[in-house]
C-alpha cells in the first residue's frame, strides 16, 4: 500500500520533503547534499522526492547524478523503496523515495 501510494507522490499530495541536486555543481557535492539530507532530516518525513536531472545537458544525454542518486538509495538502510517520479512531475528526472519509520 505504502509503495503504491509513493508512485503516486504528486496526485497524493502526501507530505514529503523535497532535494533539488540538479543545481549541484558536480555529481559528488550532490551525493554529499544528500548523505547530509539523510542524516539530519530521515526521521522528519517518510516520503523523499529528489530532484536529479535527466541528463539532457550531458553530452551522452544519460544522468550520472540519477545512477549515482540510486545506487545511493539502494545500498541505504533507512530506504524502502523508491521509483521514478510521474510524468507530470518529472518522470525519470526525479525520484520518489519511501523512507523508514
Amino acid at each position: 500500500k505504502k509503495f503504491n501510494e509513493l508512485k503516486k507522490l504528486k496526485s497524493k499530495s502526501l507530505p514529503h520533503a523535497i532535494i533539488d541536486l540538479h543545481t549541484q555543481s558536480s555529481t559528488i557535492e550532490g551525493l554529499k547534499a544528500l548523505n547530509i539530507f539523510f542524516k539530519d532530516n530521515y526521521r522528519k518525513y517518510q516520503y523523499l522526492k529528489i530532484i536529479h536531472g535527466k541528463g539532457l545537458h550531458n553530452n551522452k544525454e544519460i544522468s550520472p547524478m540519477r545512477n549515482l542518486v540510486r545506487k545511493f538509495l539502494l545500498n541505504n538502510p533507512l530506504v524502502l523503496a523508491f521509483t521514478p517520479a510521474q510524468n507530470n512531475d518529472g518522470g525519470d528526472g526525479v525520484t520518489y523515495v519511501l523512507i523508514k519509520k
